[in-house]
């Protein structure tokens, strides 16, 4: 439950955000008519994925994966670590292996975080010190900061690592450099997503199945640098 029923009753095909499950047991009870369970939370996703022959038992529509591979996607320090092995780490932002070594200003964000909660601009290494916990080991990522007033959300659903479908959505704000939702947005507008684009983002995606988020800005020389990919719905998707 994400405060989205409004939203949802909106588009008219029967969807609604007003369930409180967040993974644990007790699985909800299905509806008597079909109805697909569908994750607006990376965590619930995975849990989604690990109990999905359950959920289905039960009466869900379940469209989900191996649960490893949804938390290489939501987890942003595993994203990461995930897009090297598959040489994909050019389309992400230059991850910093410490505040000695990074290019200030820069990121820090938990890489768990969501909805911009967790991640901040870091102006120097005295900052890093005094935003990053204690307890932070492997938690957080330090990374490159992707200056550009443009930012495109576009949600796909993929079978089997194929994308069947994908809506964008360009999204305008009043500063270069910003952390959402800090900043003024200027406007939003669908956003066509190029084909060149769209197989970038399939290439992260052979292994899964579901909905999903990717959030980026384009480079100068046409390439997406993508900040996170949801498995999830999106706030674009269910607001905008």
């Amino acid at each position: 439950k994400k405060g989205w029923d409004r939203f949802a009753r909106g588009m008219r095909c029967a969807a609604r955000n007003v369930m409180t499950w967040k993974g644990r047991d007790p699985m909800p009870p299905a509806p008597g008519e079909p109805c697909w369970l569908l994750p607006t939370s990376d965590d619930v996703a995975v849990e989604i994925a690990r109990k999905r022959v359950a959920l289905q038992r039960l009466g869900w529509a379940v469209l989900s994966c191996d649960a490893e591979v949804v938390m290489n996607l939501g987890n942003k320090a595993r994203l990461r670590d995930y897009a090297e092995r598959m040489g994909l780490g050019e389309y992400l932002p230059e991850p910093y292996a410490s505040a000695d070594r990074a290019c200030f200003p820069c990121i820090l964000k938990s890489a768990t975080g969501e909805f911009g909660k967790d991640c901040y601009i870091a102006n120097s290494c005295d900052d890093v010190a005094k935003l990053l916990p204690k307890d932070s080991a492997g938690n957080w990522i330090l990374q490159e900061l992707v200056y550009g007033c443009m930012e495109y959300s576009v949600s796909l659903l993929v079978h089997d690592g194929l994308v069947i479908h994908v809506i964008g959505t360009e999204y305008e704000y009043g500063s270069k450099a910003y952390v959402y939702p800090d900043v003024r947005k200027v406007g939003k507008r669908v956003y066509n997503v190029p084909t060149e684009h769209v197989a970038i983002m399939q290439s992260f995606l052979r292994e899964y199945s579901g909905v999903c988020n990717f959030n980026f800005k384009v480079r100068p020389d046409g390439r997406p640098c993508i900040f996170e990919i949801n498995t999830r719905i999106g706030g674009d998707l269910a607001c905008d």
